[in-house]
C-alpha cells in the first residue's frame, strides 16, 4: 500500500469537501462576502509554506504568489498584487524558483534508499556519471531546460536516479538485467519523462502526482523481481513503455 498516496486523496478529498460546502454556505448569504476567496488564499500560502520546507520550490512559490493574489489584503496594503499581472507575476515565481531551484533544490548527491518501495533512509554513494550511455550498479541521470536520452545497460542494475525540470528526458532500460528487487527514483517538473523497459520486468507503481500524470502502459509479467517506481511528479509527465 502506498501510503503517501492515499494521505494525499485524504489530503485533497478534505480539501473540495470544504471549499464545496463555504459554496454552498455562500449561495444563501450565509457566510460573510468573500470568505472563500480568502480561504483558497489562506491553504494555498499554508500550501506554499509547507512545499517550501520540503524544498519544493516550484510548488510552494507558485502557491503563495498566486494566493497573494487571490487576496491581495493579506499582505501590507502598499504591496497590492492586483498591480501586477498573471504574466508577470508567473514570470518572476518562475525565474525565482528556478534560481532558487538552482541554488538549494535537492540533488542526487546521496541514495535514497527503499526496502519494498518505502523509503527507509539515505547513504552517500558514487553513481554513474550523467553520460549518454550509462552502466554499473547505481545509475543517475538529469536534464535541466534541455532534451536528452540515457541509455542505461548493466547486468546487475540495483538502482536508478532520474531527474527532469522543465526539460524531456528519455530512459532507456531495454539493455538492462536485473538480479533482484530494485528501485527507479524519478524527480519530475514542468517536464516530461519516457522510460522504456524490459517486457518482463514487473512494476509497482510508488510515484505522487502534484498536478501532472504518470501512465503505465499494460505490464503483467511473471517475474521473480519487482522494480519501484519512487518520487514524484509535479505538473510534469511520466510515461512507461515495455518493449
Amino acid at each position: 500500500m502506498n501510503y503517501r498516496k492515499n494521505n494525499n486523496k485524504v489530503l485533497y478529498g478534505i480539501l473540495l469537501i470544504t471549499i464545496a460546502i463555504l459554496m454552498f454556505l455562500s449561495s444563501f448569504e450565509l457566510l460573510p462576502p468573500g470568505i472563500i476567496t480568502q480561504a483558497i488564499s489562506y491553504t494555498l500560502i499554508i500550501f506554499g509554506l509547507y512545499s517550501l520546507l520540503k524544498r519544493d520550490f516550484y510548488k510552494g512559490l507558485f502557491a503563495i504568489a498566486f494566493g497573494f493574489k487571490f487576496s491581495p489584503i493579506i499582505l501590507i496594503q502598499y504591496l497590492d498584487f492586483n498591480k501586477i499581472g498573471w504574466f508577470t507575476l508567473i514570470f518572476i515565481t518562475f525565474l525565482l524558483a528556478t534560481g532558487l531551484e538552482t541554488l538549494f533544490g535537492k540533488k542526487f548527491a546521496w541514495r535514497k534508499k527503499y526496502k519494498d518501495g518505502r523509503f527507509v533512509g539515505a547513504e552517500f554513494s558514487n553513481k554513474a556519471s550523467n553520460q549518454d550511455d550509462l552502466a554499473g550498479e547505481y545509475v543517475m541521470a538529469s536534464v535541466n531546460m534541455g532534451e536528452s536520452s540515457r541509455y542505461i545497460s548493466t547486468t546487475n542494475l540495483k538502482e536508478a536516479d532520474l531527474k527532469c525540470n522543465l526539460g524531456s528526458l528519455s530512459a532507456y532500460f531495454i539493455g538492462s538485467q536485473i538480479q533482484n528487487d530494485i528501485n527507479i527514483n524519478v524527480d519530475c517538473r514542468f517536464g516530461n519523462i519516457d522510460l522504456y523497459l524490459p517486457r518482463d520486468w514487473h512494476i509497482q507503481d510508488n510515484i505522487g502526482v502534484s498536478l501532472g500524470n504518470v501512465d503505465i502502459k499494460q505490464n503483467r509479467p511473471k517475474s521473480d523481481y519487482t522494480v519501484y517506481l519512487n518520487g514524484s511528479v509535479n505538473l510534469g509527465n511520466i510515461d512507461v513503455y515495455f518493449n
